[in-house]
């Protein structure tokens, strides 16, 4: 009876081994991300190398700009060759090495506002 039941947990140890590995696996299969190009109309643009040089700071090319219409409308922007994913979430968390945001708010005059990178607000206007 002994023998029987040993055999019986190993059996269950090995089930419980191989569910796990086929759960790491399926993890690993399912988190990929897709790469891809610009593709869709509301993806990010490319944009050529002279605005590229034109909007890089302090010798920095952007990795992506931003343009905002006075509408509220966002447009991404990205350096030619740049390849776009589209992460598949939740994102795990050793994924995530830090968080940018960026909060652009609408009031009646000035029409555009947000804070710049040393925290200091900054709104733009347009001639009425």
């Amino acid at each position: 009876m002994s023998e029987k039941n040993n055999t019986n947990c190993l059996i269950t140890g090995v089930l419980v081994i191989l569910g796990f590995l086929a759960g790491m696996y399926a993890d690993n299969f399912f988190n990929k991300v897709d790469y891809g190009t610009p593709g869709k109309p509301e993806a990010a643009k490319p944009i050529g190398a002279e605005i590229q040089k034109a909007l890089s700071h302090n010798g920095q090319s952007p990795d992506v700009v931003f343009s905002i219409t006075r509408n509220g409308s966002m447009q991404a922007f990205v350096p030619k060759g740049a390849k776009l994913i589209v992460p598949k979430f939740p994102l795990h968390a050793d994924n995530i090495v830090d968080i940018d945001t960026i909060t652009i708010y609408q009031t009646s005059n000035p029409k555009r506002c947000w804070k710049n990178g040393a925290g200091d607000e900054q709104c733009v206007v347009w001639g009425e």
